[in-house]
């Protein structure tokens, strides 16, 4: 849990269980990674109810079962992407939503929004960064949206993030940026990826102008 003020600095942090925190606490839930699918989507320009309806229509192909089943929503410009409107589009299933709100009530928290983290923080003046869940990684970008490197490819050698960097950053051979409260994470990121890495806390975080 971390408590956070008006203009997004923490100002506190503790790990305790969610019935442990204070009665009616503001509070915003971070969704694990398996809740919540993060797709580039190209959204019509629309306003008011039209909006929903053409990010609905224009997600639907990208994913599996029912659209009404799935609460979306778009917080997050691509700016490097193209031309047109393209959005990070979040899609979590109703019923999970639901059943995280009614747990969340019965332990006195007054939700008033449910995101995850990497769309909820940015870092002013850096296109690629890599948040540490413990777990693993968000990495982050203005290209595409953010995508989880699990612990275990980081272990196998992070190819993927290689592979992925090659691809939208091919001539940027600076240091990776990972943002982690545990700064010797950094000799292991180097040994995987064969990159340097700055490593910096989640004070460097700032909050998301489309968030």
């Amino acid at each position: 849990c971390e408590g956070v003020n008006a203009q997004g600095r923490i100002v506190s942090h503790q790990e305790c269980l969610p019935q442990e925190l204070p009665n009616n606490l503001p509070a915003t839930i971070l969704l694990h990674s398996d809740d919540v699918s993060l797709l580039p989507v190209n959204v019509p320009e629309q306003k008011n109810k039209k909006f929903g309806e053409a990010l609905a229509y224009a997600t639907e192909p990208l994913v599996l079962g029912d659209i009404e089943a799935l609460f979306l929503s778009a917080p997050g410009q691509l700016r490097n992407r193209g031309e047109g409107n393209w959005r990070t589009v979040a899609c979590v299933e109703r019923l999970r939503i639901r059943s995280i709100l009614v747990a969340a009530s019965g332990m006195g928290l007054d939700v008033r929004k449910v995101s995850c983290e990497p769309l909820m923080f940015d870092i002013r003046g850096r296109d690629v960064w890599l948040i540490d869940t413990g777990a693993g990684a968000w990495v982050c970008s203005s290209i595409d949206p953010p995508w989880l490197l699990g612990a275990d490819e980081l272990n196998q050698g992070a190819s993927r993030l290689t592979w992925w960097l090659s691809q939208n950053r091919p001539e940027d051979t600076g240091p990776l940026l990972l943002i982690s409260r545990t700064p010797s994470m950094r000799s292991q990121w180097e040994s995987a990826t064969g990159r340097s890495v700055e490593v910096l806390g989640r004070a460097a975080m700032v909050p998301a102008l489309d968030s």
